[in-house]
């Protein structure tokens, strides 16, 4: 059975729509980190313990205060490097994740550090290997898988790092019934970091643009997981970070039951299935006039002689506006 990590309670200290604009700016600032310390390893440098967790705690801190901010930016477009995209919404994810199990801020902010470089070795993978439309062909994935390896070099030349986050790098790949890589790890003989990061990494990859496949939504990603639990991740984990981020993640774009059209804003961390959200279409499918949120919980009793409640989930769309100017 699953146990809790930590004894710690985490509550939001602000809303959503007041996170949402530092959480923007921490995010355009942490890429741009995340871009300069790319750029030094490629050059040969090092780079240093202190750079990494600055920008980990830029992100975790929002991450605290509210952590849908930083998952309904994940639904807006991003510009630059979708791998320092990835980095970041791993980042926060991580920290959004182990807030929720429980962890003490100190773990807490170590995972999260840990989640920031879990690709840190495409570094030396070459570009159009990373970015090649298609599906890659068994050489071109083994030599991906490689990533690994060169992550773990890099990091040990990265003084007063948090033991973790090596940890991380080195099992993100592993898998509950050991068909995963390197070492082909399974169930327990995978530590409990190296679980979560899986979990994490595999949700990210899903809901990511990439050239060769499909991107999911955070709701087919979601059922996908839970279709692969105790095969690819342990089945404890996976509905905990269903709980934690929501059968409708925010950013999804669902319907009610009333044929009122919205976006998740925000979850409900006590009743889940009852989140916030901001309403785009009206019954008649028609433009609200202006933004007009809803707390689903406050009409799921009786809405127009009805209850009121989530009916499922739209294909994903750009709600790039949620953000506002």
């Amino acid at each position: 059975m699953y146990k809790r990590q930590g004894t710690s309670t985490y509550t939001d200290t602000t809303s959503v729509e007041n996170e949402l604009k530092t959480a923007k700016l921490v995010y355009h600032e942490t890429h741009q980190a995340i871009g300069n310390l790319y750029s030094r390893i490629q050059a040969g440098d090092r780079i240093s313990a202190p750079e990494l967790q600055s920008a980990t705690n830029n992100v975790v801190d929002s991450v605290l205060r509210n952590p849908d901010a930083f998952m309904l930016l994940r639904k807006l477009k991003q510009k630059g490097s979708h791998r320092f995209s990835r980095a970041i919404d791993t980042c926060a994810l991580a920290a959004s994740f182990c807030r929720h199990l429980g962890f003490p801020e100190t773990e807490l902010r170590a995972m999260a550090m840990g989640a920031l470089v879990l690709d840190i070795g495409t570094i030396r993978l070459p570009a159009s290997l990373l970015d090649k439309p298609g599906p890659l062909t068994p050489a071109s994935f083994k030599l991906i898988r490689h990533h690994v390896e060169f992550g773990l070099e890099i990091l040990k030349q990265t003084e007063g790092l948090p033991k973790v986050c090596a940890e991380m790098v080195a099992t993100h790949h592993e898998r509950f019934n050991g068909k995963g890589y390197p070492n082909g790890l399974k169930e327990t003989g995978i530590p409990m970091s190296g679980r979560i990061a899986a979990i994490i990494d595999c949700y990210v990859a899903m809901t990511s643009k990439r050239p060769y496949r499909k991107t999911l939504s955070p709701h087919e990603s979601i059922c996908e997981l839970y279709k692969w639990r105790d095969i690819d991740f342990p089945a404890e984990l996976i509905e905990q970070f269903i709980q934690c981020l929501g059968i409708y993640p925010t950013g999804t774009l669902v319907e009610l039951s009333s044929g009122q059209v919205g976006i998740i804003l925000s979850q409900n961390r006590v009743r889940r299935l009852y989140p916030k959200l901001l309403l785009i279409l009206k019954s008649d499918q028609d433009h609200y006039d202006k933004r007009h949120s809803l707390y689903l919980w406050d009409h799921s009793q009786k809405y127009h002689g009805n209850v009121l409640e989530l009916r499922h989930a739209l294909d994903a769309k750009d709600v790039v506006f949620v953000a506002g100017e």
